[in-house]
């Protein structure tokens, strides 16, 4: 319904519609001076919370991002601006939002991981009480590249395969790279390497191998990494114990290509192994550890073998069956 008043019509508006209306009109104020519009733009130049009248502050310029585990952003300092906002797009197709909460410095360190912002845009406000002003619009692709890098294996070998596999830790630090047909103690025994990331560039900080190395078991087939970075999981689905379980005997091999699964964990930047895993009805050929997957706080490993030969259905059936190969 909508009623129209002429200018001479006398009307009296009740105390608690009038509040009703004056905090309407201020939700309404308040909305239209938030950073980003409904169409993923930053808002118009020069609006703003902008309480207390008087010259809004310059538009912001020098805007940039230094990429490295994370996107450290820096701008120039606005004269008469008594506080900055950073809006970022995590998409690149909008809305914008502010993060960081209301600044005083003209630098913010955006702990986000890189591949999760490849397509992400930003934009910073220059605040004061008379309302904001938009700098230009920053896309983090412009940036992203030069966290680029090339990496190789500490020493590459022809066949090795160095890449098979690969698992970033979550904040993008740690990167963990199966080479299942390296040659070092073994022909295509093997191996890993773990590489972290310290301001623009990586190092490798480890290299590993099997605790029982041996010819064609291609440790290093499957990786895993938990969050954190500091619990790894390698599958060497040829490797030839007949072992069950866990720590059972790695020195045997009369199951050819049975498969098992190695844990490491990290402390204070030192790699270590913790267990050496076989399924509980190790049979050669069952290629346990094709495949590995670690839960992110690194306490759960799930490890399939696709070649399993049980016809047994459902959960814990008959392991000993050979039935189905």
């Amino acid at each position: 319904m909508v009623t129209v008043f002429s200018p001479h019509t006398p009307f009296h508006l009740p105390r608690r519609m009038l509040l009703l209306l004056t905090l309407s009109l201020m939700s309404l104020t308040f909305s239209a001076c938030a950073g980003g519009g409904s169409d993923g733009t930053p808002s118009s130049t020069n609006s703003g919370p902008g309480t207390g009248g008087g010259s809004p502050p310059g538009v912001p310029t020098g805007l940039s991002i230094t990429p490295g585990t994370s996107f450290h952003f820096v701008w120039n300092a606005v004269a008469g601006s008594t506080a900055y906002r950073l809006f970022e797009d995590s998409t690149g197709n909008g809305p914008f939002s502010q993060i960081g909460g209301d600044l005083s410095s003209t630098s913010y360190h955006h702990e986000i991981s890189l591949w999760k912002r490849v397509n992400a845009r930003y934009f910073v406000q220059a605040c004061n009480t008379g309302g904001c002003a938009d700098s230009a619009i920053l896309n983090a692709s412009d940036f992203i590249t030069s966290a680029i890098s090339y990496t190789k294996a500490s020493n590459t070998g022809a066949g090795d395969y160095f890449g098979v596999a690969i698992a970033l830790s979550n904040d993008g630090s740690t990167l963990a790279v199966g080479a299942n047909g390296e040659d070092v103690g073994a022909s295509d025994s093997g191996s890993a390497y773990v590489f972290t990331r310290n301001g623009s560039g990586w190092t490798q900080q480890a290299y590993l191998k099997a605790s029982n190395v041996g010819a064609d078991d291609l440790f290093g087939v499957s990786i895993a990494l938990s969050g954190d970075g500091n619990t790894l999981a390698v599958g060497a689905y040829h490797e030839d114990s007949a072992a069950n379980g866990v720590g059972g005997n790695e020195a045997d091999n009369s199951a050819p290509d049975a498969g098992a699964v190695y844990v490491f964990v990290r402390n204070a930047g030192i790699w270590s192994q913790q267990a050496y895993l076989k399924a509980s009805n190790s049979d050669a050929g069952d290629v346990f550890g094709v495949a590995v997957t670690l839960s992110n706080d690194g306490d759960t490993l799930a490890i399939g073998g696709y070649r399993e030969d049980s016809a047994a259905n459902g959960v814990g059936g008959n392991e000993a069956d050979n039935s189905a190969p």
